[in-house]
């Protein structure tokens, strides 16, 4: 669970949009909002129902709970997460999940592994108390205790895989495109599967909300604030005059995975969708 930085934009999210406010992965020891879940801090809509920004180990948990009380949420915001079917992990991650036992990943070096992780978003030359912050949140044994939660991707992905066609709580998919630790094919694979979702690549790795803070901030603002998705759902209108939305949705499907049978009239007549 990583903790929360001091200057991530998002904490100046409330000032502006005062139901919009997100967060990250509770843990740590610095300032500022601290919670105890994967899905973490999130604010009341003037409906009563939460925009969620749940990145990382933050994206199953919010999903399922969209899947299974939709009327709960209002929008997800979430990416850079394991989440595919057969797993596609990389680095340390891929080491616990793979790890035979608990006690073998109580044997790693949760401090080395931690700080090479988080070496690229906060380095400890220039901001130590920051990278300090990160790697002491799992001493202590949390570090294998944390572990827990990834280690059921193994059962949770395929029960996840089989939700997501369901799931039509908007959704935007925003994670950084060169993670190493949670590979980009797992934000294309949400995208092509949830059928009311966007997707922005940003120029970072695993943690994008540090990395690109000002866009990650930038496009959770505008994403509950309703404007930017407003406009494109008119280019939607435009491209598509007419479409159905089952069609419109029939769009995305660009990378392969296979489409679930009677959802996409493109693929049920033998033809290839067009790009957006």
């Amino acid at each position: 669970m990583e903790p929360v930085r001091h200057d991530f934009p998002l904490r100046d999210l409330a000032e502006h949009e005062p139901e919009a406010a997100g967060g990250i992965d509770g843990g740590g020891s610095c300032g500022g909002a601290r919670v105890n879940g994967p899905v973490q801090h999130s604010a009341q809509n003037r409906a009563g129902a939460p925009h969620i920004v749940g990145p990382d180990v933050g994206t199953a948990a919010a999903l399922f709970l969209a899947a299974k009380a939709p009327e709960r949420v209002t929008s997800l915001t979430i990416g850079g997460a394991a989440v595919r079917y057969p797993i596609e992990a990389g680095g340390a991650l891929k080491d616990i999940i793979e790890a035979p036992g608990l006690d073998d990943v109580r044997g790693l070096d949760a401090r080395t592994n931690i700080g090479q992780s988080v070496q690229p978003a906060a380095p400890s030359d220039t901001e130590p108390e920051v990278h300090e912050d990160y790697v002491s949140a799992y001493d202590l044994g949390r570090f294998a205790e944390s572990a827990r939660f990834v280690r059921h991707y193994r059962e949770q992905n395929p029960a996840l895989r089989d939700l997501l066609p369901t799931i039509t709580t908007p959704t935007q998919i925003v994670a950084g495109r060169n993670d190493e630790l949670m590979p980009w094919p797992n934000n294309q694979y949400l995208h092509q599967l949830l059928p009311n979702s966007e997707i922005h690549p940003l120029d970072a790795g695993h943690f994008a909300w540090e990395q690109a803070a000002e866009e990650y901030g930038r496009l959770v603002a505008d994403w509950v604030s309703g404007g930017p998705p407003a406009r494109r759902r008119r280019k939607l209108e435009m491209v598509l005059p007419g479409a159905s939305p089952a069609r419109m949705r029939c769009q995305r499907h660009r990378i392969g995975a296979p489409e679930p049978p009677g959802r996409c009239p493109s693929l049920t007549q033998g033809k290839r969708p067009r790009s957006l």
